[in-house]
C-alpha cells in the first residue's frame, strides 16, 4: 500500500502553536535503544529523517531565543493511503505541555508518481481518472476509467483488462476494442464511466495497484465513488 500526502499528523493546531513549537530550538533526550533496534530491523526512516521532515516547509525563526525539550519514541498513527486510513508505524515527537505528539511515517517514501488526495473512504481518481474496486476475497478488481460509450455502432467501444503480478505489485492494461466503423466516422469528444474486470491469481492484499501505461498507482477501496 502506498501512504498519501506528507506522512505527517498532529500538526500545531493553531498560530500560537506554531510559534511556540516550530520557533523554538529542540532539544532531544536519548533515544530507546530498543526503538532503535526495530527501526534498523524493519528498515524504517532515521529519527534525523523524521526531523527533518517535520521541519520541511515550516518557518523558522533564524535565531531561536526559546528551547523546548522534545522525546521521540517509535509508535504508530493513522495515516491515509490508497487502502484508507491505516495505522502505520510513526516516530512520534512529544513536545512537553502540548498534549498530541507530532507523528511522522516511519516508512520510506513510495517512488512513484503522485497521487491525488483521497476523501475519507480512501477512493480518489489517479491521474488518469482510474479507481478500482476490489472483491471480498481480494481477487477480482473492477476496474473504473473515462471511455466511449457501450455498444456496436460506430464510435462505440469494448474494453478489457490484463494483469501482471509479482510480490510487491500488480500492473493493469485496459485495451480498447472500437466497434467497426466508415473511415470518414467523426466520433464525438464524449466521456462515459466504464469498467473493466481483472482476476487476480492471489489476493492482492497489500501489493500496489500500477497502470502499465504510466505506472501511476491507483487507489483501491471497498466501494466506488464516482459520481
Amino acid at each position: 500500500m502506498i501512504p498519501l500526502g506528507p506522512g505527517i499528523v498532529n500538526v500545531p493546531r493553531d498560530q500560537n502553536e506554531d510559534l511556540a513549537l516550530y520557533q523554538a530550538r529542540w532539544s532531544f533526550t536519548s533515544l530507546r535503544a530498543t526503538d532503535l533496534a526495530v527501526a534498523r530491523r524493519d528498515h524504517w526512516i532515521s529519527r534525523a529523517a523524521a526531523i527533518a521532515a517535520l521541519r520541511s516547509g515550516l518557518k523558522h525563526a533564524p535565531n531561536p531565543t526559546a528551547t523546548l525539550t522534545a522525546r521521540m519514541r517509535l509508535g504508530h498513527s493513522s495515516f491515509t493511503t490508497d487502502r484508507g486510513t491505516v495505522d502505520l508505524p510513526a516516530w512520534q515527537l512529544y513536545f512537553g505541555r502540548f498534549r498530541e505528539p507530532a507523528s511522522v511515517l516511519a516508512v520510506a517514501p513510495f517512488k512513484g508518481p503522485p497521487l491525488r488526495r483521497l476523501d475519507p473512504d480512501g477512493v480518489g481518481n489517479s491521474e488518469d481518472g482510474e479507481q478500482a474496486v476490489i472483491s471480498a476475497d481480494g481477487q477480482t478488481l473492477t476496474i473504473s476509467f473515462t471511455g466511449g460509450p457501450a455498444g456496436n455502432r460506430p464510435c462505440d467501444d469494448g474494453y478489457s483488462a490484463s494483469a501482471a503480478q509479482s510480490a510487491r505489485a500488480v500492473a493493469f492494461t485496459i485495451y480498447e476494442h472500437p466497434a467497426p466503423a466508415p473511415p470518414d466516422t467523426v466520433c464525438a469528444g464524449v466521456g462515459y464511466e466504464r469498467t473493466a474486470v481483472v482476476r487476480l491469481t492471489r489476493p492482492l492484499g497489500a501489493r500496489v495497484l500500477l497502470d502499465s501505461t504510466d505506472g501511476g498507482a491507483i487507489p483501491v477501496a471497498r466501494r466506488p465513488t464516482f459520481g
